[in-house]
């Protein structure tokens, strides 16, 4: 099948350990169904943490992802963050079925000799990219499980009223006996071919900062990240949980340890009562393009000095003031 989109649609079959064909009176209990209504979206998680680094991460605000696919998840809400409660609600739900539920409303199928029972979701895969970085892809489950008899005539009357859907081979491929003349579909080699949608996402961040008197203290990035007017020195600091394809590293000026290296984790000291100086930021390499950093600092005898960016050092060296507190912004290159 040609794909030339930037989404596929495909079911997935849940129940691939055995198979129950007739002829057969098969029972299921509205209860069970219940019970595994979350079952869809547990699978779609896993999907997307084990694809790696073709996945949706933590780290990556993704709200635009799901309003592509009209998914109903707020503005401030990662997919990670959604999958886990529905996990959560599950294991809720599970809990309450077992300690309150004691009686099973039953459905029944009598199941013909060319029949048997399949239990699957409809999920649909998205490419994307944020910021012009690296492919992505989202597996995102549209609707609960369904658990119906089929056969070879109703898959293709049901592939055939959802034009473009594809059957996942890898989890269809065990009852191919019973489909003789049904094609399968890898997904992972089609989704090679999908064209990514880009998303222009705004970066986040955190900084940790370390203060006399107060230990480690987080703020969000484009705030002032330390003490004004407390006459307490800035010992050190990191940026973490930067969203949107951004990669910062950076480097102190230290008391009487001098410069340090470049670094994305912790830079200056703890514990030691020492007063950072000066410092540097900048973008890292193999970050996503097209934004600058710009930082500056609050320092002893100075007060807020103005504005350097991208790799330029800001502070003192040999003048033994201390930085006080620190802000740092990411903008988006202007255009030329």
């Amino acid at each position: 099948m040609l794909v030339s989109s930037s989404s596929l649609t495909y079911y997935h079959r849940l129940n691939t350990g055995g198979i129950v064909k007739g002829p057969v009176k098969y029972t299921h209990s509205v209860e069970q169904q219940k019970e595994a209504s979350i079952e869809s979206f547990e699978y779609c998680y896993k999907e997307n943490k084990l694809t790696m680094t073709e996945s949706m991460t933590n780290s990556v605000e993704l709200s635009g992802v799901f309003k592509f696919l009209s998914a109903s998840i707020g503005n401030e809400t990662t997919f990670a963050e959604v999958s886990e409660e529905a996990v959560r609600t599950g294991e809720e739900i599970r809990t309450f079925q077992k300690k309150f539920v004691k009686t099973s409303t039953m459905r029944e199928y009598d199941l013909n000799e060319d029949e048997f029972v399949a239990t699957y979701i409809v999920v649909k895969l998205m490419c994307f990219t944020v910021n012009g970085g690296k492919k992505q892809y989202a597996h995102v489950p549209l609707g609960e499980r369904i658990n119906a008899p089929m056969n070879e005539k109703r898959i293709k009357n049901m592939m055939a009223n959802q034009s473009g859907f594809l059957l996942e081979k890898n989890s269809w491929m065990t009852v191919t006996d019973l489909m003789h003349d049904v094609d399968l579909d890898d997904i992972d080699e089609l989704k090679d071919k999908l064209v990514p949608v880009n998303f222009e996402i705004d970066p986040t961040a955190t900084a940790t900062v370390h203060l006399q008197g107060y230990g480690d203290k987080d703020f969000p990035l484009d705030t002032w990240a330390g003490t004004m007017g407390e006459y307490m020195r800035l010992e050190g600091f990191q940026i973490h949980h930067i969203t949107a394809g951004l990669k910062l590293e950076y480097m102190a000026h230290c008391e009487t340890t001098g410069s340090t290296g470049w670094t994305n984790g912790f830079v200056g000291s703890r514990g030691a009562s020492k007063r950072l100086e000066g410092f540097a930021i900048r973008i890292a390499e193999g970050s996503v393009k097209g934004f600058s950093v710009k930082y500056s600092a609050h320092l002893e005898g100075r007060g807020t000095i103005g504005w350097e960016k991208d790799g330029a050092f800001c502070g003192t060296r040999g003048e033994s003031l201390r930085v006080e507190a620190i802000n740092v912004r990411i903008v988006r290159r202007v255009q030329k």
